[in-house]
């Protein structure tokens, strides 16, 4: 099986309920698994809404968990990855649906991570999470999808990142019990900066801290105005804006942020004033 070397299969988001019973130690019921000419098998566990069939899809997100021969669990992770036709486990998968949970045992070598495992028998706890169709997606986008997801994917970010309306967030150093809301003045430190670690804009640096009436538009970010809205008076964030809700497909001025480009800010709120 043959992957691009910046991706990862395509398929999955692990279902933590399915895992309590797939790595408690407990034997697969191998008898009930359909076998692929590989001698890879697999079972449907969970249905999903039967709507979004995944031969449309142009993107498919997931997690996996990754077990040993000895339902150790040894490897989770999400990704997001283009299907690739012609492949074998990509020929069961294009006949599930969003939502389908399954079981797969791999009997050859680990088809995700091939440069990391190399014991023959693996088991994967699978469930699909979301697609994207080609209608969608466009080249620029589908790059900038596979960086973010590559990005928040990772084990560091996947334990401490929440999502909100598309941007995803954690917090650095929490606030008191006064939220950001519409109509009220907020002052906010920021450093913006891309996935390289590139500075491109700093409050701090330039001793400018931003004051404004939360709510009106075009003050920040549409990226920023989200996340301020999860946030409290004294709250330090940090926050992976995707292109959308940022510099867009024209990217900033003086080329700082290329088009299609996610970023990162670093925001706290330092005032709060309700009008």
């Amino acid at each position: 099986m043959q992957h691009s070397s910046t991706t990862s299969p395509w398929w999955i988001c692990i279902s933590l309920f399915a895992l309590v019973g797939f790595f408690t130690g407990c034997a697969l019921p191998k008898a009930d698994y359909a076998t692929l000419p590989n001698g890879s098998q697999w079972l449907l566990v969970a249905f999903g809404d039967r709507v979004e069939r995944l031969d449309s899809a142009a993107l498919v997100y997931y997690t996996v968990s990754v077990a040993d021969e000895n339902y150790q669990e040894f490897f989770y992770y999400s990704d997001v990855t283009a299907p690739v036709p012609g492949d074998e486990l990509w020929s069961l998968l294009s006949n599930l649906f969003v939502g389908d949970s399954l079981h797969f045992l791999s009997v050859t070598r680990d088809f995700i991570r091939p440069d990391t495992y190399t014991m023959d028998t693996l088991y994967y706890a699978i469930s699909i999470d979301r697609m994207k169709t080609h209608a969608q997606v466009d080249n620029d986008q589908y790059r900038e999808l596979m960086a973010l997801q590559k990005l928040i994917s990772q084990d560091t970010i996947l334990k401490k990142y929440r999502e909100h309306k598309d941007v995803w967030m954690r917090t650095l150093q929490p606030g008191d019990s006064n939220q950001v809301c519409e109509g009220c003045e907020v002052v906010i430190h920021y450093q913006g900066r891309g996935l390289t670690g590139n500075d491109f804009d700093d409050t701090r640096e330039r001793n400018m801290p931003l004051r404004f009436v939360y709510g009106h538009e075009h003050q920040v970010l549409r990226g920023i105005e989200y996340a301020l809205e999860r946030m409290h008076r004294g709250e330090k964030a940090e926050v992976i804006i995707p292109s959308w809700l940022a510099f867009g497909s024209k990217g900033s001025a003086y080329n700082l942020v290329p088009p299609f480009t996610p970023v990162i800010y670093e925001i706290e709120v330092m005032e709060l004033a309700r009008k």
